[in-house]
C-alpha cells in the first residue's frame, strides 16, 4: 500500500500524462440535480450559481467523503487547533512538544495514532468502544519482488476475479473443523504475519458464520493484541468485547498497539468516564477531570454510503427525491442504477 504523497504523485502523473485537467472544474460544488422528463436530461445547479446540463450523470462522490463530526457541548470554544481528519491542513501542524487529544479509535484513527504519538509531546487517546485491527505489514517493496509480480499478472486478476473481496485473497475452503487446532493455528500466524487483508480475507469461511469459529478466532487475534501491549489491564481495554473479528470492517494498522507502550500516550475510556465537554482548554470528562491540550483530532467516522448524496438535493422523475426514497436505505439495480432516476450512475 502507498503512502498519500506516493499516491498523489501517481493521480497527478497520470492527469498530466493524458491530460486530463482540461476536463476537469476544481472548486465546483454541486448543490441539487434534476431531471427533466421533456429532454432526458440533467440540471445541475452549483454553489457558485451558475447550472449545468447534460444527459448522463456519473456520481463518484466516495461513500466516505462525508466527516462526521460529535455533538459535544463546548467544541466552539476550544482555543487551540481542532479538526476531523478528513480536513487535516494541506500544511500539516508541527507536533512537536504539543499535548494532543484524538477523539475515537476507528479505522482513521488507528492509523493516526501511531504516526502522533511518534511527534507529540502527549498523545491522549478518548476510546468509546475499541475495534478489532490487524497489521498491515507494509513494506518497501523490491526490484526484484516487483519484477516477479508482473510475471503472475494474469494470475493475480484471475485471483482477484475469484475472490468474494476483489482481492488476490481467497478463502480457505477447507472447512474449519476439517482442519486440526494446531494448522488452524499455523495458518493464522502465517497470516497474521502477512501483509494486507489476508488474516481477514484468506481465513476460513466458517469464521464468519459460525459463532465458535469466529469465537474462536477471535480469542486468537485477542491474544495477539495482549503479546503486544505491555499492560495486561490496558490491553483487556484494546480488545473488542461486543463483537467477533471480521464481523465489522477490519482496519490495517502499523504499530498501532506498540503506541500504547509510549510513556508519551495515554488511554481514556470514555465508555467509563464520558466526555462532558470541550473546554478552552482541553476536554473535560464525567469524571471532572479536565485534560488540557492543544490540538484536537475529531477522528469521529463519516456519514457513511448515503450521506454523500444526502449533502446533494437529487430529483428524479415525478419529483421524487432520492434522499426520500433511501430513507430506509439505498436500493439499487446491480449498485448502479436506481428506478425513477434515469441517466444516473
Amino acid at each position: 500500500f502507498s503512502p498519500q504523497p506516493e499516491t498523489l504523485k501517481y493521480l497527478n502523473y497520470v492527469t498530466d500524462k493524458f491530460d486530463l485537467r482540461r476536463y476537469m472544474q476544481f472548486n465546483c460544488t454541486v448543490e441539487a440535480m434534476t431531471f427533466n422528463e421533456a429532454t432526458d436530461t440533467w440540471t445541475l445547479e452549483l454553489q457558485d450559481g451558475r447550472t449545468l446540463r447534460c444527459h448522463y450523470v456519473i456520481t463518484a462522490i466516495g461513500v466516505l467523503s462525508i466527516p462526521t463530526m460529535p455533538q459535544i457541548e463546548g467544541m466552539d470554544r476550544f482555543e487551540g487547533l481542532s479538526f476531523h481528519p478528513a480536513n487535516w491542513p494541506h500544511d500539516p501542524p508541527d507536533l512537536s512538544g504539543k499535548r494532543v487529544a484524538i477523539i475515537g479509535t476507528g479505522a482513521t484513527a488507528i492509523q493516526i495514532i501511531p504516526e502522533v504519538a511518534k511527534e507529540a509531546a502527549e498523545l491522549i487517546v478518548f476510546q468509546r468502544r475499541p475495534n478489532w485491527a490487524a497489521p498491515l505489514n507494509n513494506r518497501p517493496i523490491s526490484e526484484e519482488e516487483m519484477a516477479e509480480i508482473r510475471e503472475r499478472y494474469d494470475d493475480i486478476f484471475a485471483r482477484c476475479a475469484r475472490s468474494p473481496g476483489g482481492f488476490e485473497h481467497e478463502p480457505d475452503r477447507r472447512g474449519f473443523y476439517n482442519v486440526p487446532r494446531q494448522e488452524r493455528l499455523e495458518l493464522w500466524d502465517r497470516l497474521y504475519d502477512g501483509p494486507g487483508f489476508g488474516i481477514w480475507l484468506q481465513n476460513f469461511t466458517e469464521i464468519f458464520m459460525d459463532e465458535d469459529a469466529n469465537a474462536e478466532f477471535s480469542d486468537y487475534i485477542a491474544d495477539r493484541i495482549r503479546q503486544r501491549v505491555d499492560d495486561p489491564e490496558l490491553a483487556e481495554k484494546l480488545i473488542p468485547k461486543d463483537h467477533g473479528f471480521g464481523i465489522q470492517r477490519v482496519p490495517l494498522e502499523s504499530g498501532y498497539f506498540e503506541a500504547y507502550n509510549r510513556d508519551n500516550v495515554v488511554l481514556v475510556d470514555a465508555a467509563e468516564t464520558p466526555i462532558e465537554r470541550i473546554t478552552p482548554a482541553g476536554v473535560r470528562t464525567s469524571d471532572g477531570i479536565e485534560r488540557e491540550v492543544d490540538i484536537i483530532v475529531y477522528a469521529t467516522g463519516f456519514d457513511a454510503f448515503t450521506g454523500p448524496f444526502d449533502r446533494i438535493d437529487i430529483q428524479g422523475t415525478s419529483g421524487q427525491k432520492l434522499r426520500t426514497k433511501w430513507v430506509d436505505g439505498p436500493v439499487t439495480y446491480l449498485g448502479l442504477t436506481v428506478h425513477g432516476f434515469p441517466n444516473l450512475l
